[in-house]
């Protein structure tokens, strides 16, 4: 948890450093650089854009560029060609801002600063500096560690939503939500904290294990309007456990006795979400060194067919239904003649007290990269359980 906090950390702070420049790129060179891009419009016909930069004290003038509008955001690394720059200004030494107007409503800009030094009669150019803005409410953007460990319960799915400050300083969010084959809907407008770069929201009204996508837009009043800024990318959450935990029975018990196969039907509720198992290899937590370990297969249909587990062919586990493991008890021979292995089968002696066996790598539940393990007790009933692997998180 210390490694999700630092990296929370580190993002708070790289966007109040986004929200307090109003841009998203990175300043080209270090000679001087554009301080602030500012939004202000006082109805859409006219939109204004107030640029800034730091003063370089070897530079005898400043060109103030822009490039054409975009509907959406141009990618970094643009040519000078594609992005079809205009000069709008040429000021000297001691200004370091100016002012561009009659700029289009809800568009992309890039603008540059070129800073230049008088050599004779001619001027050299000494530093470039560059940011992106949108001249529309401020985009939003969702947590990025959402997808991977962003609350959820059988009765509610929590929501964390970041303003970009790429746009003018809008007056909130307003939240969309549909379930499959549905339509939007808004659920929640929220209003803006100004002393946060965050919102938050929990959603109470969903149905166990229904799946819901999610989209955000910002909101501010512009000519006695409400405008909208862009629409956030889809965030799919599903109304599920935050952890899956998928009952398992021992088939066919033999405790106390060596064995040449384990058979366990995991069985998934409507509160557990998906289980895509990937791994073909479990491990008993007896033998660290994994010189022993069970082949898995699987059935669906009642053990008439088997099929091995692989990454490329995985296991995948749907709400409400079942399926049986067929468990395999192999042991890794190394030859030292040849340098090489091979996996041989072999007999596994079931103990009177349980028995516990991890996955060889993370596997998948929710689309999410867990851990998985599977825990027998003496009773032969148990769980397959996963929980979101702190390494994979992010």
């Amino acid at each position: 948890m210390k490694l999700k906090k630092a990296f929370g950390i580190l993002l708070v702070l790289a966007l109040a450093a986004f929200w307090m420049i109003n841009s998203d790129v990175t300043p080209r060179a270090a000679a001087f650089e554009l301080t602030q891009l500012t939004v202000k419009a006082s109805s859409t016909k006219n939109v204004k854009v107030k640029v800034k930069w730091a003063k370089s004290k070897k530079a005898s003038i400043y060109r103030i560029y822009r490039s054409k509008a975009f509907k959406n955001e141009p990618f970094f690394g643009l040519s000078n060609k594609k992005l079809k720059y205009k000069k709008i200004k040429t000021v000297g030494s001691s200004t370091t801002k100016c002012t561009d107007s009659g700029l289009k409503f809800k568009r992309w800009y890039v603008y540059k600063v070129v800073a230049y030094k008088k050599s004779g009669s001619s001027y050299k150019k000494i530093g470039t500096s560059d940011f992106t803005i949108y001249t529309g409410p401020d985009t939003v953007m969702w947590d990025e560690y959402l997808y991977a460990d962003g609350y959820i319960s059988p009765s509610r799915i929590d929501l964390t939503m970041y303003y970009g400050g790429q746009g003018m300083n809008s007056s909130g969010i307003e939240i969309y939500r549909k379930e499959t084959g549905g339509k939007y809907e808004k659920i929640k407008t929220i209003k803006r904290d100004k002393e946060s770069y965050c919102a938050t929201y929990q959603d109470e009204s969903v149905v166990t294990g229904t799946t819901y996508k999610y989209k955000v837009r910002s909101y501010k009043k512009v000519g006695g309007k409400k405008r909208y800024g862009q629409w956030s990318d889809v965030m799919t959450k599903r109304a599920v456990t935050q952890n899956g935990s998928f009952a398992a029975t021992y088939l066919d018990p033999a405790s106390g006795e060596s064995v040449d196969q384990l058979l366990i039907q995991v069985d998934s509720n409507s509160e557990t979400g998906d289980l895509k198992f990937t791994s073909e290899r479990l491990y008993p937590y007896d033998d660290p060194d994994g010189f022993n370990f069970f082949k898995v297969y699987y059935s669906t249909d009642g053990q008439a067919t088997w099929a091995a587990v692989s990454y490329d062919e995985p296991l995948v586990l749907k709400t409400k239904e079942s399926v049986v493991l067929k468990l395999v008890p192999q042991e890794w021979i190394y030859d030292s003649t040849t340098g090489t292995g091979y996996a041989k089968d072999t007999t596994y002696n079931v103990p009177t007290d349980g028995f516990t066996l991890s996955t060889s790598h993370p596997i998948y539940y929710n689309n999410v990269i867990s851990d998985c393990e599977l825990a027998i007790s003496a009773d032969n009933t148990g769980t397959l359980g996963t929980s979101i692997a702190e390494e994979y998180v992010h």
